[in-house]
């Protein structure tokens, strides 16, 4: 699962995981992809923090947990590493089935995609080992979920909210249905340059952002 990495960024609102660990890396951004394909197999919720996920699946009674810098899945007593059940070649749904045979998980019941999930997911995918993206579950206020999106910890943040609204950081509010017929790695990377990170992902809306 090798990522290629940019040797230097010279926008420096950003750091690249270059100088992680390469397992480290992907270790994160499977982490990701399994806890959405779990939450996609048995219905459910995940939350992040910066080395933790959290996922809370509707038919059992306890919750996983991942550690997203060593990739450990942990059930109950149970703890496996999802890198041993890596190949290359292997696809995600195949990885996940093992995963849930190993922990002796209840048959699952698939439900749809969530569209959020799958955008925080893609987000991830795309941005966590070129821009050191990261996600963060803040508390609920005004009855919806925050996800909070942070390059570094005093670096430019972005919010994605379960209302399906997002916000850059400079207070402008989008409707991301606006964006619903774009294929995911685009609308990954227009939710990445609404935020305006960096001059390498402007802003695809029409009229400019103000200057950082």
């Amino acid at each position: 699962m090798r990522v290629p990495l940019p040797a230097y960024n010279h926008v420096k609102e950003c750091n690249s995981c270059v100088q992680q660990e390469e397992k480290e890396v992907s270790a994160y951004i499977l982490a990701y992809q399994v806890a959405n394909q779990l939450i996609r197999n048995y219905s459910g919720t995940m939350t992040m923090d910066p080395n933790t996920l959290v996922i809370n699946l509707s038919s059992l009674e306890g919750s996983l947990t991942i550690n997203l810098q060593s990739g450990q899945l942990s059930y109950q007593s149970l703890s496996i590493s999802l890198q041993q059940h890596y190949a290359s070649g292997k696809r995600l749904a195949e990885i996940v089935a093992d995963i849930q045979d190993n922990l002796a998980l209840p048959e699952g019941n698939p439900t749809s995609e969530d569209k959020l999930y799958s955008l925080l997911i893609k987000l991830v995918e795309i941005y966590h080992a070129r821009c050191g993206l990261k996600i963060v579950t803040l508390e609920n206020s005004e009855g919806r979920t925050t996800w909070e999106l942070r390059l570094s910890e005093q670096g430019p943040r972005g919010w994605i909210y379960s209302d399906g609204t997002a916000k850059n950081r400079f207070g402008e509010v989008l409707e991301l249905k606006d964006w619903d017929h774009l294929r995911p790695e685009k609308l990954a990377a227009y939710v990445f340059g609404f935020n305006r990170y960096c001059s390498n992902y402007p802003s695809p809306l029409k009229e400019s952002l103000p200057n950082s």
